[in-house]
Parts: structure tokens; sequence; C-alpha cells
């Protein structure tokens, strides 16, 4: 689950809404992970990879400091842990019948042996989506309500906004100024109305600034090299 396509994230937003509710053959698992580590998923997620060869399963939290109890270091995952989610996961199908004690079947509803385990988080998908949700339409109008000569395009991508100036010169000069504040408002302004779980913080929210002569320059003019 990584971007708001996903079904995982599609799924989970179900759940979080009220509309929907985890697999119930994995409630047992959530509430295990919940009574050992302090956190409670809002979504397990059972697929295969390698062409069906692995049995996998993602643990989804709501917030990314959940997820991050599961690191040891940015997403290097704690194998211990990991370990232990599987050995609980195949311990709770072979209690359910659905796989036989010692090895998986193989035409059991799911696989235990050589289990993955992943980690994922809703509330960074979210807001990478409540920002795609902002129509292009109000983003044209923001532009004329700022009404600077200086400003040539708001951009945005999964990192949040950047607006660009024409020049370096410009950018150097705008940090000077309160005019990036007052961009940061009106920007943090419509995006709250689509922040369908409220997850934005004015605080902790931030745009960014970049000129058209570094975009040109150094990026050829291309958003698929600036952005990749």
């Amino acid at each position: 689950m990584i971007i708001p396509s996903d079904k995982e994230y599609k799924q989970t937003k179900l759940i979080l809404r009220g509309e929907s509710k985890i697999n119930p053959d994995f409630e047992g698992l959530a509430r295990w992970i919940d009574n050992k580590y302090g956190v409670n998923p809002l979504n397990i997620i059972y697929d295969t990879v390698d062409n069906g060869k692995l049995p996998r399963i993602e643990i989804i939290f709501e917030f990314d400091k959940e997820r991050r109890k599961f690191e040891l270091s940015s997403y290097v995952y704690d194998e211990k842990k990991q370990t232990a989610i599987a050995s609980q996961f195949k311990n709770e199908l072979i209690d359910k019948g659905y796989v036989a004690k010692g090895f998986s079947l193989n035409k059991s509803k799911y696989q235990a042996d050589n289990l993955i385990v992943i980690f994922s988080a809703f509330e960074p998908i979210s807001m990478i989506e409540t920002d795609s949700l902002i129509p292009q339409s109000e983003i044209d109008k923001l532009k004329t309500e700022i009404n600077s000569p200086d400003l040539w395009e708001i951009s945005r991508s999964t990192g949040g906004p950047t607006f660009f100036l024409y020049t370096d010169k410009q950018v150097v000069e705008l940090e000077k100024t309160d005019f990036k504040q007052r961009w940061h408002k009106l920007y943090f302004d419509l995006l709250k109305k689509y922040d369908e779980f409220d997850y934005f913080n004015f605080d902790k929210f931030s745009i960014s600034l970049d000129s058209k002569e570094n975009f040109d320059k150094n990026f050829q003019g291309n958003w698929f090299f600036y952005y990749r």
C-alpha cells in the first residue's frame, strides 16, 4: 500500500469510515498485536507474491508513528517482531483449522510457511490523496488570488506543493518577507476542505519554494526529471 489507488488503501478507508470491517479471520491477530505491542492495526491484508509461492500479510496502522514501532531504522523492520507476528498468524490459522499443524496445506484457505510480514500506515497516503483531490481549477484560482507577478507555477507532488517563482533571486528575496507564510496559509485553507480524516496540521504543514530558472537549467524543464 503506497498510493491512493491501491486496493488495500481503498479497503482500509472504508474500515476507517465505518463502512466495512477487518477480515474476521484476522481479528484475533489484530488483538494480539494490540496487546503485545500497544498498537491496534486498522486492517490486515493477506496475499501472495512470487507467483503465489510466498504468502504475505500487510499490517496496516492508521498513523505512521505506529508503523515505526516495528522499525529498527528507516523502513528496516525488526525481524524479531516480524517472526513473532508470523508465528502468531500460523497459530491462529491452526486454531481455526485453516492450516494443518506442522505444514501448510496446498489447498488451505491461507498459506503460513515462509510468511512475509510487512507494515504500512494509512495516514501518509491519505494526505497524498487529500492534496490530489484539490481541483486544478482551484489551484488556478489560488494563483489569481495571490496575484503575484513573481509567481510562475504551483506544482503538486507527494512531497507537498512547490511554489515556483521565475528566478533564484526572487526565491531568496521572498524568503525575507512574510509572503511565504501568507501563501502557506492560503494553500492550507484550501487543503483542509478536502481533509476527510483531519490529518493536516497547520504547524506541521509546509510549502516549498523553487524557481523556473532552476527547473529549466537543472531539469531541462521536465517534470519527470524534477520529481524522480
